[in-house]
């Protein structure tokens, strides 16, 4: 109650700052005054704010149409909403249809003509009674929610003195159409507008200029003076028609939507003729009516209840949480089942998946999860969905859900004795479940089953068990397992695609393609082909962004131990970081690194070593880089997206007197250049520089001495929190092997060989 009080008190303001515009001197721009009869006294060399009509009056005119409107003069595309509702409200869907044909026409005529065009087709063979029924029940509910400045209209009315009229002009729609709304809601004491003939009561749909504009607003003036009630500006509380919506597309939009109409008669059936009341909710569901319940049902139940097995559960239904819309539509459900479709399969399957779009919004619910289930899923092995499921979707459910909050909240509400389980109607379980127990804390997840084969996913739905069956299976095996699932942040995630798949979004992705394939061709000859003066010009042209900030530093001296060249630690984004800081710096540098593909390493345009992760070796082979000259190098050992930082190996801080620490960062609005698949790690470079604008940031900070008491652990800690500082990341004690048990399933060992530095 208390909210619609204040949401009628915001009406109730908003339409009494509408009376209050017109009585400002600071609105002479906007005035039109009409000359007055010839006298034998000199005009004033300056307009007044009011003039006097021949039967003297003394009255200001306001043209309000560019008030009214959003565009200045007005448009074909602003003009045609109003025209639009009085031909479908007052006419008929037919005659809306035929000025909806008629809109491109009006884009090449002139202002007069298309005012004149649209008048014929809405107004023609109405009667008068009916047009101006929706002048006063329909219309101005469109012009006091979508006019440009209406505002500005009841701030010009309330600006002038009681004693002056103030005459509303319009010369873009007939009077019928804006008198209501200008006398009635703004205060406007008369209203004149283009005039439209009639004949026995029915408009002819030409326009009538018999009298003169002068003359019009003298007898509309006359007739204000005569009526002695105020027209004091009144909230928009009742209106009319049946059009919920106001722009042109949504006209388009209605039309092609409008022989599913029958859908609506079937509605209807289902609730006159039910078979039995119990199943009204679930057939009006199916029909597409949406009832949406709030607040706790007079009896409630019980918060806990006993499976058979005697074990305490609280079952959760985590669609509506999960999702932006309530019930699942397909809109909502598209991104999850892309990147499963992308990501464990191909680029070629989410493309099947997106041309199988359109069709899903015809689908009902349980045939949508079906159809999407059928592409994502048919022929994926069982293991790189579950992968997908444990490395990619925890990243979009995090950020996309509509009320991720609200999980967390529901599972920390629970008793520990009751193990909590989350139920989804939408999702199989392979998708969910390492997200809601893993980042949430749920005991238990039961979702929807799809059949498999020697380890491949069929594609059909295996409803075989029961849905109770399901869920005492899954509370058992939580029982049985007596690790607590913390939920824990959101550090590590896999994939290639950098942006949330939305049909639209995923649409532009295809279309780029092609130009992201050539794009990155361009950048890697930029890099390995042209002279290294060269190369900075040419990749800003190619929309490669390199930002630098701090100072280099000095060239090493033999102060620093044996070596030749200077030490520089850097954070780990991507492959391409040693490049970057090479191209910051201006000259070559030799990079070391532990996971590396030959790819990689032939269109590197700096020399490469691999580490065998044998720490004599290793640190035999970076002694002899940096004798030849500067050596970057990444700690952690490997990428990391997410502003966190792993802990730093300290063996770099074991071969030179002084590290030149370097925070770097990246950033990919489309696609990632990290992944840790197997066989898709060898293109990450290439996935990189396939990205609309390619950027980087390097900033240099000041050199941090290796001498510590405390040993070269103390030194990498150190290193580690200068960065963490200069980024604003968060340090962390996490390795290489904490992300690859999550992401891959394996502790991230690959088998090295020896390479050769050129």
């Amino acid at each position: 109650m208390a909210m619609a009080m204040s949401t009628g008190d915001g009406v109730v303001h908003r339409m009494l700052s509408l009376h209050r515009v017109v009585k400002s001197n600071l609105v002479a721009g906007l005035l039109r005054f009409i000359p007055t009869a010839p006298t034998t006294t000199a005009a004033p060399a300056v307009e007044t704010p009011a003039c006097l009509l021949g039967n003297g009056i003394k009255t200001v005119v306001l043209e309000v149409d560019a008030l009214l409107l959003k565009s200045s003069p007005p448009s074909a595309a602003t003009l045609f909403p109003p025209f639009f509702l009085v031909a479908v409200e007052a006419g008929s869907f037919a005659r809306g249809l035929l000025l909806l044909a008629l809109y491109p026409f009006l884009h090449i005529m002139t202002h007069a003509m298309c005012v004149e065009a649209m008048v014929m087709v809405s107004f023609c063979g109405l009667r008068r009674d009916e047009a101006a029924r929706i002048g006063r029940a329909v219309l101005p509910k469109y012009f006091s929610k979508e006019a440009a400045r209406v505002e500005a209209l009841g701030e010009a009315r309330e600006a002038t003195a009681s004693e002056v009229k103030v005459a509303a002009a319009s010369r873009s729609f007939p009077t019928v159409m804006v008198e209501a709304f200008l006398k009635d809601y703004v205060g406007f004491d008369a209203v004149i507008g283009r005039e439209v003939k009639t004949g026995y009561g029915y408009f002819a749909g030409v326009m009538d200029d018999g009298n003169t504009y002068a003359e019009r607003l003298r007898a509309a003036v006359k007739r204000a003076e005569e009526n002695t009630t105020y027209h004091y500006p009144k909230p928009m509380i009742f209106h009319d028609g049946r059009l919920a919506f106001t722009d042109t597309a949504a006209a388009l939009a209605m039309y092609v939507y409008f022989p599913f109409r029958r859908r609506a008669l079937c509605r209807a059936h289902r609730h006159l003729y039910p078979p039995s009341a119990r199943l009204i909710g679930p057939a009006a569901a199916l029909a597409g009516v949406r009832v949406r319940v709030t607040g706790a049902p007079p009896a409630a139940a019980p918060p806990a209840c006993l499976l058979g097995n005697g074990i305490k559960t609280v079952v959760l239904e985590v669609d509506a949480l999960l999702l932006k819309s309530s019930p699942p539509s397909a809109a909502t459900l598209f991104p999850p089942f892309f990147l499963v479709a992308v990501e464990a399969g191909s680029f070629a399957r989410g493309l099947l998946l997106l041309a199988l779009y359109p069709f899903l919004h015809i689908m009902t619910h349980a045939m949508c999860v079906e159809a999407m289930v059928m592409v994502s899923f048919c022929g994926l092995r069982r293991d790189e969905a579950a992968r997908i499921g444990r490395a990619v979707l925890p990243k979009y459910f995090s950020k996309e859900a509509a009320r991720v909050e609200a999980l967390g909240e529901a599972r920390e509400a629970t008793a520990s004795e009751v193990k909590v389980a989350a139920a989804s109607r939408s999702f199989p379980t392979v998708m969910v479940e390492a997200f809601l127990k893993d980042y949430v804390g749920f005991d238990a997840v039961i979702g929807r089953e799809v059949k498999t084969g020697y380890g491949y996913f069929a594609g059909v739905m295996d409803d075989g068990n029961t849905y109770a069956e399901r869920l005492r299976a899954a509370v058992k095996r939580a029982e049985e397992n007596t690790t607590y699932h913390y939920p824990k942040p959101m550090i590590f995630h896999d994939g290639r695609l950098a942006f949330t798949p939305t049909p639209a979004a995923a649409l532009a992705m295809y279309v780029y393609f092609p130009f992201a394939v050539v794009l990155s061709v361009v950048h890697i000859a930029i890099y390995t082909l042209l002279p290294r003066r060269l190369i900075g010009p040419a990749a800003a042209l190619a929309g490669v962004r390199v930002r630098v900030t701090g100072a280099p530093p000095a060239a090493a001296n033999g102060e620093s131990g044996a070596s030749g060249g200077r030490f520089y630690a850097c954070n780990h984004r991507t492959l391409l970081d040693p490049i970057a800081i090479s191209s910051a710096l201006g000259k070559p540098v030799f990079a070391v690194t532990y996971s590396l593909s030959p790819l990689s390493e032939l269109l590197s345009p700096i020399p490469l070593l691999r580490l065998t992760r044998g720490r004599d070796e290793d640190r035999c082979r970076m002694s002899e880089l940096l004798e030849r000259g500067d050596v970057v190098v990444c700690p952690e050992g490997t990428t990391c997206r997410e502003p966190y930082l792993l802990r730093f190996s300290p063996l770099f801080a074991e071969l030179a007197d002084e590290v030149s620490p370097v925070a770097v960062d990246e950033r990919s609005t489309m696609f990632y250049g990290t992944s840790t698949s197997p066989g898709a790690k060898c293109l990450d470079s290439v996935f990189f520089l396939m990205n609309p604008r390619p950027e980087y940031s390097v900033h240099f900070l000041e050199p941090v001495r290796t001498d510590n008491p405390r040993g070269s652990i103390e030194v990498a800690n150190q290193v580690q929190g200068v960065l963490a500082g200069a980024l604003g990341f968060t340090p962390t004690a996490l390795t290489r092997k904490d992300k690859y048990l999550l992401l891959a399933g394996n502790e991230g060992v690959v088998a090295t060989k020896t390479s050769k530095v050129i």
